[in-house]
């Protein structure tokens, strides 16, 4: 009985993997970056809601919306929803229009998930992989690191190291690690 719960929940959410499909275009003009996103229903479900969780930031005054959906966003998500049912993406078609702005590059590490109902009133969540920004990664400064460089060197070159002799034998107080290396600066 165990294993047949466990084969139904996971075809079902196999299944429904696969049913909405999450198309993205970029292009880039430097130092920007649009991604514009167009979703299809291709399963039996009228989707409502399509969120996007993103690596790096987004330019938000540059979110746009199909018509009859809003948005709500934060750092790390853009929420796209319906307000209007009448624009609600119905089985077998597809809406344009989810789009925005941002300084990273692209990578296909954005997470989407998107929620609807099918013709039974079942509520039916779906997700993957997209392309979306990328991490941002800081690069260090140059100045910084020379001088970082600069000072480990001359601790290093001024560094006397006074060896111990083999013969030595550490007290029963004093360990090996303490008698053996002595640095001075």
């Amino acid at each position: 009985m165990y294993r047949n719960v466990t084969a139904l929940v996971l075809f079902s959410i196999t299944a429904a993997s696969a049913s909405t499909i999450v198309s993205a275009t970029t292009s880039t003009t430097p130092p920007l970056t649009m991604y514009a996103y167009t979703v299809m229903s291709a399963g039996p479900e009228t989707v409502f809601e399509f969120t996007l969780f993103l690596q790096g930031p987004v330019m938000t005054d540059t979110i746009a919306s199909p018509a009859g959906w809003s948005v709500s966003f934060s750092p790390i998500f853009v929420d796209w929803f319906a307000i209007d049912p009448s624009q609600e993406i119905a089985p077998g078609t597809s809406l344009g229009g989810f789009s925005f702005s941002s300084l990273q590059l692209p990578n296909d590490s954005a997470l989407f998930v998107t929620i609807g109902t099918d013709s039974l009133g079942n509520v039916v969540v779906t997700s993957d992989n997209t392309i979306g920004p990328s991490a941002s990664v800081p690069e260090p400064s140059t100045g910084p690191l020379l001088l970082c460089a600069l000072i480990i060197g001359l601790m290093l070159k001024g560094a006397s190291y006074t060896n111990c002799h083999s013969n030595d034998v550490p007290s029963s107080n004093q360990s090996m690690a303490s008698k053996a290396i002595s640095i001075k600066i």
